[in-house]
């Protein structure tokens, strides 16, 4: 409400004074009266803070962690580990509730199946980043198992391809406890507690 009344206030202050109309003739020369205001005049009447309002430049926010667009590194990759996790698994359920009832999983299932695949087999990369940070002893185990995976996810392609629910099914297992695996390298409360 106030952003209204300012302008609004700025603008009665800054028109000229309102002189009537004289069809008879020239008129008087114009004198300051007490509701004429000029340009040297202004600046005394409004106050300092109340000018540099108006003079202060619009700058935008740069606050581009608190967008929530994107998380950091580490973060965004452990993130998208644990949603491949929960996908991968989704998908194995779906298609072996779709084998159980004996029904015909179609050519496009199939070929979404592959292009998951092909997404999915870029968590092994997301799992290499994160060993990057890992102690020394996990090191090497968290590169093992990132390298399996990803081999893993290849040798479930061409199954997938062919149509092949067994040995798809069964890369699909395994892929899903070398995720299991990696994510228990990154715990560090041990078990007894």
């Amino acid at each position: 409400m106030l952003s209204l009344l300012v302008p609004s206030a700025l603008i009665i202050l800054l028109s000229p004074a309102v002189h009537p109309f004289n069809v008879n003739g020239p008129t008087a020369p114009r004198t300051h009266t007490a509701l004429s205001v000029t340009r040297r005049s202004f600046l005394p009447i409004v106050p300092a803070g109340a000018l540099s309002v108006f003079l202060q430049p619009i700058l935008p926010s740069n606050a581009a962690v608190g967008e929530g667009t994107r998380l950091p590194d580490g973060a965004a990759q452990f993130s998208r580990i644990l949603k491949a996790q929960s996908e991968w698994k989704k998908l194995g359920s779906a298609l072996d509730d779709r084998v159980a009832k004996k029904e015909e999983i179609g050519e496009d299932e199939w070929k979404s199946t592959s292009l998951y695949l092909r997404k999915l087999y870029g968590v092994g990369d997301d799992m290499k980043f994160i060993t990057v940070t890992m102690d020394k002893s996990k090191k090497s185990s968290g590169e093992g198992i990132a390298k399996e995976f990803q081999n893993a996810i290849k040798a479930a392609d061409k199954p997938a391809m062919a149509r092949d629910y067994k040995t798809f099914s069964d890369n699909q297992k395994k892929s899903l406890e070398l995720i299991g695996d990696f994510l228990s390298l990154l715990q560090d409360i041990p078990d007894e507690i």
